[in-house]
């Protein structure tokens, strides 16, 4: 089997992106890098972006996950909700998985979405996302906090 390279041990890239106030768009608060090409990416964001600045940082992470799900599904995106991730070790299914709160394209080219609604995310959170990313075999992973004042947004790829 073919060891995989992280592409670093931290997120490859990560910043935050907030709502304009009344009649302003809404903008970056970070530069825009390689994954904001990616259509997926972007489509994902977008979303994110949009669940973030209607319900702000008031709620426990399990409305903005169906917030998102219902952004998603609105914007024609293919997802699976609280998606199984087997854990495997040498090929073999160990019988123990996660549960990746959201997969979008999980046919296609598969994104692993974490969300959280916390202050700011810590070191937890992102093993968490590594963890996951590693079982799944799942090429890119987003970590979207949505308890900060923007949207934290911390991107992985397994490469």
């Amino acid at each position: 089997m073919e060891r995989r390279r992280w592409v670093g041990a931290e997120p490859w890239s990560d910043g935050q992106l907030g709502c304009g106030g009344p009649g302003v768009a809404r903008s970056a608060a970070r530069p825009l890098g390689e994954a904001d090409r990616d259509p997926q990416t972007a489509e994902i964001l977008g979303a994110a972006v949009e669940v973030h600045c209607t319900l702000a940082r008031e709620f426990l992470e399990a409305v903005y996950q169906r917030a998102l799900c219902l952004e998603l599904r609105q914007r024609g995106v293919p997802y699976v909700s609280e998606a199984p991730v087997p854990v495997r070790y040498k090929g073999e299914d160990l019988g123990c998985q996660y549960r990746a709160d959201v997969i979008c394209w999980p046919e296609d080219e598969p994104v692993l979405l974490e969300l959280k609604a916390l202050t700011r995310l810590t070191d937890v959170e992102r093993a968490q996302v590594l963890h996951y990313v590693r079982a799944s075999r799942i090429r890119r992973a987003l970590l979207l906090n949505f308890g900060a004042e923007r949207l934290e947004i911390q991107r992985f790829v397994n490469g």
